[in-house]
């Protein structure tokens, strides 16, 4: 049941042109400069330490590498991560 559920979800946000993310399928990620980062719909927070995090999502892994990282919040909804960001990977 739940998958005819997922797909008539799906269906129905294909016919009204919502992107994939309002189902919350897909990571939302906000990032300002090189300092912050803010990452919606995700699952669980896999690693952390102050030079990678590894965010788990519906569809992979968001990988978040840098220096002096550091969880602002962690919510059900959204996590907001700060420091000196390198680089942002997304494994699928």
């Amino acid at each position: 049941m739940g998958e005819i559920f997922t797909n008539a979800t799906q269906d129905m946000c294909r016919k009204m042109n919502l992107p994939e993310e309002v189902l919350g399928r897909l990571p939302v990620i906000t990032m300002v400069g090189n300092r912050s980062v803010c990452i919606e719909n995700f699952d669980k927070l896999i690693d952390m330490s102050d030079e990678k995090m590894v965010i788990g999502c519906k569809k992979g892994k968001l990988k978040i590498l840098g220096k002096e990282l550091w969880m602002l919040y962690y919510t059900s909804s959204e996590i907001m991560i700060r420091g000196k960001i390198g680089e942002i990977v997304f494994e699928a």
